[in-house]
């Protein structure tokens, strides 16, 4: 068929009708992380139901550790709050002002 059914990354399965659908083979084309990690738990051979919860727990390791390193880095010193000054809160007004100044760039 005309597409790319040899090829199973995910822009080309999902756009796939191909009938030799159940045929596909892994490709070359770089895949995007959570896909290819998942990819990667069902070849090491992870049950599909237990999968998500395998991918979460590794991508949970590294979140609480860099958590844990972020909750030990140390507090501005005394030369650094000197340095900046407080933030105040933005009334109504400001917060109309701010939007009108630049609603382009917040705009999806």
């Amino acid at each position: 068929c005309a597409c790319a059914c040899a090829c199973a990354c995910a822009c080309h399965v999902m756009s796939c009708a191909c009938p030799r659908r159940t045929q596909l083979t892994h490709c070359s084309h770089p895949t995007p992380l959570t896909p290819g990690a998942g990819s990667a738990f069902l070849s090491a051979g992870v049950s599909p139901a237990a999968m998500p919860l395998a991918v979460g727990a590794c991508a949970w390791t590294p979140s609480a550790a860099l958590l844990l390193l972020l909750d030990r880095a140390p507090r501005p010193s005394a030369a650094d709050v000197a340095a900046r000054t407080a933030r105040r809160p933005m009334g109504g007004e400001a917060r109309r002002a701010f939007l009108r100044q630049w609603a382009c760039g917040l705009a999806p």
